[in-house]
């Protein structure tokens, strides 16, 4: 197995909401641990060492405005949780130490902006089960995945931060017709950006990726995604595909990845069109793959009738384009090195 597809991980985290709260229904600035909130609420203070779940949103068209406080919790539930309520507003604060940090799932309408979300077990904030929900000038931190969208559509993540997440910075799964911009991705041990388990037509944009296990990943099924205009650097792959097909991965500058600039496995009709590609594998590695490599995935699937077109490769290790024996009628068209 190449060096780009051992890095390849997916993390599951659907479903991780537990059972609804008992709290107090409360509005105003009165909410404690555990309130449900059914009016607009303005925190007056920080919830502190929260044992279950922190706050709960228990209506439709609220808004629950952190104030710059911070709700903390003891390893277990979830932060702020929103399960069916829409036209919601989370924002400006920060959620620690719980299972989620913030949760809405079966909503539509929601916007998470301005949150913190930092040392949660499982997700820093998730989208699931929602429509037309948007997660802006966020950061997710120190989670096991910093932002995570799942079975979704018309989702916006962007401009956010994510950092030293374990299984990834953001993650879409099983969601389509959504986008990622203007993100930061650094220091994550698996893929920074995963777009995964059929989820398709998304756009990937303006993303900034460094120093991770991995930098975008598409794979099992995620087709006619875009991914473009990003800059991917410094990690083990700057964009990988894994049987995922029809994806355009374009006008990405892809630079000093350690095995590959971009990695297809299994992958067919895809279109890798305009992108700059330089300084990717390492001559004092002999499992570096250069800028470009199509090969067949453990399972037999091979890479076939992809384009190469219009990129410009240059001072990749061992060579800017690799393409193994058996992948069937792939075009190259390369620019001058």
């Amino acid at each position: 197995m190449k060096r780009f597809l051992s890095a390849c991980s997916v993390v599951l985290l659907a479903g991780a909401l537990g059972s609804s709260a008992a709290g107090v229904a409360v509005g105003g600035t009165t909410a404690v641990c555990g309130s449900t909130i059914v009016t607009d609420v303005r925190l007056s203070r920080d919830l502190s060492n929260c044992p279950g779940f922190g706050l709960v949103v228990g209506a439709d068209g609220i808004t629950l405005d952190l104030n710059g406080h911070t709700i903390d919790g003891q390893g277990n539930e979830v932060g702020v949780q929103n399960s069916g309520h829409d036209r919601v507003t989370i924002k400006g604060g920060s959620i620690r130490e719980f299972r989620d940090g913030v949760m809405v799932r079966g909503v539509t309408r929601n916007r998470v902006i301005g949150v913190t979300s930092s040392f949660n077990q499982h997700g820093g904030v998730g989208v699931t089960e929602s429509t037309n929900t948007v997660v802006r000038n966020s950061s997710g931190d120190h989670n096991l995945t910093g932002i995570f969208v799942d079975a979704s559509r018309n989702i916006d993540v962007e401009s956010t931060q994510v950092w030293s997440n374990e299984l990834s910075g953001i993650l879409l799964e099983s969601s389509s017709d959504s986008r990622v911009t203007r993100n930061r991705a650094t220091g994550t041990r698996a893929p920074a950006i995963i777009i995964c388990y059929n989820s398709d037509r998304n756009r990937i944009e303006q993303n900034y990726v460094a120093d991770n296990a991995q930098g975008i990943t598409l794979c099992f099924c995620s087709d006619q995604n875009q991914v473009e205009h990003n800059r991917s650097l410094r990690s083990v792959a700057g964009v990988v595909i894994v049987d995922a097909h029809q994806n355009v991965v374009k006008k990405n500058f892809l630079q000093e990845n350690g095995a590959v600039g971009v990695g297809i496995a299994g992958g067919d009709s895809n279109r890798i069109e305009g992108n700059i590609v330089v300084g990717n594998g390492d001559s004092r590695d002999a499992g570096s793959e250069g800028g470009l490599h199509l090969l067949t995935l453990e399972t037999g699937e091979t890479s076939d009738h992809n384009i190469i077109s219009s990129n410009r490769f240059s001072n990749n290790f061992p060579d800017g384009v690799l393409i193994d024996v058996a992948q069937i009628d792939n075009t190259v068209r390369r620019t001058p090195r």
